[in-house]
């Protein structure tokens, strides 16, 4: 689509490893074309209000995040078939390692420490990891694909917690107990998924940076996709999960 001109929303994980993300994050700036990764959460207004109450102090100085993200598909062929690169990490994995990102932007660890299962076929149904940041702020993470999950969000400050329930596409915020509501745009149409009707954030979004003649979104800068593609073959390659030649060349 770029080498042919085109702008590209890319859906997540925008690639299999790091070093396809930094070539197709190149080719879209030769081309001087707009791409982005199609975090759809980072867009729906309970997250960009996460963004302001962090911002604005509201809870203090945030020292914790967790998120648990896990789902029953360990049957679908995506997950589990290692010729498709199928993989936990790649695919629910980049959810939870977004929104820590989310909380502690611009942020580099200092530690990742790793722990996870294979399957049969040597591919990672379930994954955890725990982010050791500067200045004590840590962040837990786990996906599985095995079982359910709570799949909620929190991020602890020092004067306070938001939670964030079914964190991917959440309608309300919890602040110190207070719950806040933001609902889905008036649609009539038909979705597969849950709150799918969330995508038009998202779209709304890509639209407005294309129109501007932005190359990246701010809100999921190409930064942000090399650093979730890195965390992702960290994850991956900790627990012994390879994907298939010629993709496992990191």
């Amino acid at each position: 689509m770029l080498e042919n001109g085109k702008h590209v929303l890319c859906e997540k994980p925008f690639t299999l490893n790091e070093k396809l993300a930094r070539q197709v994050i190149e080719v879209a700036r030769r081309k001087k074309l707009f791409i982005m990764e199609a975090i759809w959460s980072r867009f729906f207004p309970s997250y960009q209000e996460a963004r302001r109450l962090i911002k604005a102090g509201e809870i203090g100085d945030v020292k914790y995040a967790s998120v648990a993200f896990g789902v029953k598909i360990d049957k679908v062929e995506r997950v589990t078939n290692k010729d498709l690169c199928g993989s936990a990490t790649l695919d629910i994995g980049v959810y939870i390692l977004q929104f820590q990102q989310f909380v502690f932007q611009g942020l580099q660890p200092e530690k990742i420490a790793v722990a996870g299962h294979l399957d049969e076929h040597g591919v990672d149904d379930a994954v955890s990891a725990i982010f050791v940041y500067p200045d004590n702020k840590t962040a837990v993470v786990s996906c599985n694909t095995t079982v359910e999950l709570p799949n909620k969000a929190v991020i602890v400050g020092s004067k306070g917690t938001i939670k964030l329930p079914t964190f991917w596409s959440p309608l309300t915020l919890t602040l110190n107990s207070k719950v806040k509501e933001f609902p889905l745009i008036p649609n009539e149409g038909k979705f597969n998924y849950y709150n799918s009707a969330g995508l038009a954030y998202q779209a709304i979004e890509v639209r407005k940076c294309i129109l501007e003649g932005k190359l990246e979104s701010d809100v999921v800068p190409h930064a942000e996709t090399i650093q979730l593609a890195a965390w992702m073959d960290k994850l991956r390659h900790e627990v012994g999960m390879k994907l298939p030649p010629p993709f496992e060349d990191n």
